[in-house]
């Protein structure tokens, strides 16, 4: 059994194994916490990946508290404010969103418990309600982290690779997660004569259409070297022994492309998205149309998590507001699509010649690109 973030059944096993080595963790502690995240996939269905996170976040919590059975509430409260300000493997205090989820999953588990008459008698569900975990934090992602268009565009025209070139075009057009790439096959990719389209379901359940447009060439380039049958339910991305790829591997390999690309930055995989989403809110796309566009749904909040305003966009919508003008700045252009006036198919930016009719195209100001080559998207 294998999951695309944590391959393999046994990476939770082990953890409880190597805890139990080295005395963190008592035989009694690991029936229990596989008996709690055994009842979660048998009812609840949850994943591979989170069924291994949930182990994770459970061994964690040993190395604050006694015996899970003999833990009495002062023990937990205790624990509870002493992972509050735990530093982690790199010396560092846990994020907000670490510790919330660390807080949550702890009082689920104590609540469990209970329910099983597990715990001590001081252990209440009163008492556990009462624990509070920090809120979330919507925002995780400063404007100075965001990537450029032109930061995107040379990470592609970096990247000699085509099943990579493609990955990073589709993962900033598409805003896609990192679970959907990775585990995204054939029978969910359509193409047409403007670009292609994506269906994908895979956090939320709910169906989401994605258009492509610059992804096109590259997609179609990677598929004439596929090795296998680019069709059904093949994965699209494969690493170099045909198998399915990891988060590991995808994420090694895109922040080697952002380093080779000269990006300061931290490159992650889903530092895309968020440049993406940001980019459509500066661009004036329509709220609901985003929202359809990156969550399948008008209804959803996330959009927050996701909006990036500097305080020069800030400062640009308040000069605006009071009637002061600016001199016009030269629109960003580089990751626009081109299409050929002759045939009407839609090129990638970097494309100089029409790829279908081989004619030379022209930017979007008319003129041609032959001292703009290392351009890629507008």
């Amino acid at each position: 059994m294998t999951d695309f973030h944590y391959g393999k059944a046994e990476y939770g096993d082990r953890s409880i194994q190597s805890a139990i080595e080295r005395n963190e963790l008592s035989e009694n502690d690991a029936k229990i916490i596989l008996e709690f995240v055994g009842e979660l996939v048998a009812l609840q269905g949850i994943s591979l990946s989170r069924r291994n996170n949930l182990i994770f976040s459970l061994v964690f919590w040993r190395r604050f508290l006694p015996q899970y059975r003999d833990a009495t509430m002062t023990d937990l409260v205790q624990a509870i404010g002493d992972a509050r300000i735990a530093k982690n493997q790199r010396g560092e205090p846990y994020k907000q969103n670490t510790l919330h989820d660390h807080i949550t999953l702890i009082k689920r588990f104590y609540t469990w418990l209970i329910e099983n008459q597990y715990t001590h008698v001081s252990v209440t569900p009163a008492g556990i309600k009462r624990i509070k975990p920090p809120p979330v934090q919507r925002v995780t992602h400063s404007p100075d982290e965001i990537l450029t268009k032109a930061e995107i565009n040379k990470m592609v025209k970096t990247t000699k690779n085509p099943m990579y070139r493609a990955v990073v075009c589709m993962l900033y057009e598409g805003g896609f997660r990192a679970k959907e790439i990775g585990t995204l096959t054939w029978s969910q990719v359509s193409f047409d004569q403007y670009g292609l389209a994506v269906r994908t379901d895979l956090k939320t359940r709910i169906p989401r259409y994605i258009r492509l447009i610059k992804s096109k060439k590259y997609l179609n380039a990677w598929k004439r070297i596929y090795p296998g049958n680019p069709s059904g339910k093949n994965l699209v991305f494969l690493n170099n022994d045909g198998n399915p790829l990891s988060h590991n591997v995808l994420s090694r390999q895109v922040r080697i492309i952002g380093q080779q690309s000269g990006i300061m930055k931290k490159v992650t995989l889903h530092i895309f998205r968020h440049s993406r989403i940001t980019h459509l809110i500066k661009m004036g796309v329509r709220e609901d149309v985003i929202k359809l566009m990156m969550w399948g749904s008008t209804d959803t909040e996330m959009l927050q998590t996701y909006s990036h305003i500097s305080n020069k966009d800030i400062s640009e919508i308040v000069r605006q507001m009071e009637g002061i003008k600016l001199k016009p700045l030269t629109e960003d252009r580089t990751l626009a699509p081109r299409q050929c006036k002759y045939c009407w198919e839609i090129n990638p930016p970097m494309f100089n010649y029409c790829g279908k009719c081989g004619r030379e195209l022209k930017r979007p100001d008319g003129s041609n690109d032959k001292k703009k080559e290392e351009k890629l998207f507008p």
